[in-house]
């Protein structure tokens, strides 16, 4: 019995004990991004890192981009700040200025994750920088005449649309100017309303408050609707008639502007202005205007 115990001790010696295969550990780099934000001229850095077996979160993630022959570190977080949307998502991300502003072209940008144990996972991508483009004025939908109400205020309703591959955001501002000088007008040192013509010599006048709004997103590429509508005076507070001109203007954020192709005039009149408009009044519609001779 005692030799069959040590036969049975040295067999169970002799063979090998079993063992837990090591798991697989990694961390995988995917969602490499780099793009530049010219609105508001910041770069945004993002990389998505997704942890494998049992390796734990990243110690330090970071970038590496080449400018002028110097290379610039620039650490990614994940913790909801410097333009990380989302904390302890796996992503990481920064929004960076840059000191000087970035020329026209590519930029190689490269991506390093490295984990607890000093490994170092790494990726690429392309940073573009593009030249500025203007935003242009394509379209612009407003009356060719318009009548004045006798007594209340009514609405000039103005829709333009404007084109900028830049985004809806990289337009300051889209105003309208009026030149008045070819209208009939109060004039002002008088009591009553005498409405005459050529009581100004202006040329196009604009208030800072005569920008229009934006609407939606036009129908075609890069394209945004802009409107407004504008407070007309009735005829017995003396709303001024005639042909009135109008210009639009847009400019970006980068500094860069357009002018709309053409002027487009507006006529405007009303039933009792003293005048008669042709192919708008007749003795039918008016004759306080048109009489019978008309």
């Amino acid at each position: 019995m005692q030799k069959r115990l040590i036969i049975m001790i040295l067999l169970l010696a002799a063979c090998d004990s079993p063992t837990v295969p090591e798991k697989d550990s990694a961390l995988e780099l995917s969602e490499l991004w780099a793009s530049f934000d010219m609105v508001a001229q910041t770069v945004v850095f993002q990389v998505h890192v997704n942890s494998t077996g049992d390796m734990d979160a990243p110690a330090q993630v970071w970038v590496n981009v080449l400018i002028d022959g110097d290379s610039e570190m620039i650490d990614l977080v994940d913790d909801g700040t410097a333009g990380d949307l989302l904390a302890n998502n796996g992503t990481y991300s920064r929004h960076w200025v840059p000191d000087t502003p970035l020329d026209t072209g590519e930029y190689y940008v490269d991506f390093y994750v490295e984990d607890t144990g000093g490994n170092i996972y790494t990726g690429g991508s392309t940073l573009v920088v593009e030249e500025p483009v203007a935003p242009q004025i394509i379209a612009v939908d407003m009356p060719q005449f318009f009548e004045l109400h006798p007594t209340q205020y009514s609405w000039l309703n103005i829709e333009a649309t404007v084109q900028d591959p830049n985004g809806v955001d990289d337009i300051r501002w889209l105003k309208y100017e009026i030149n008045t000088d070819f209208m009939f007008k109060d004039n002002p040192e008088t009591p009553e309303c005498d409405r005459e013509w050529g009581l100004t010599s202006l040329g196009y006048i604009s208030d800072p408050t005569w920008k229009l709004l934006y609407l939606e997103p036009g129908s075609g590429e890069d394209t945004w609707q802009f409107g407004i509508s504008i407070p007309m005076r009735p005829l017995s507070e003396c709303g001024g008639t005639g042909d009135a001109l109008f210009r639009f203007t847009t400019l970006d954020r980068a500094g860069l502007s357009a002018v709309y192709e053409e002027e487009l005039l507006l006529g405007i009149f009303g039933c009792g202005d003293g005048f008669c408009t042709t192919g708008q009044e007749d003795a039918g519609s008016c004759a306080e205007d048109c009489g019978t001779g008309f």
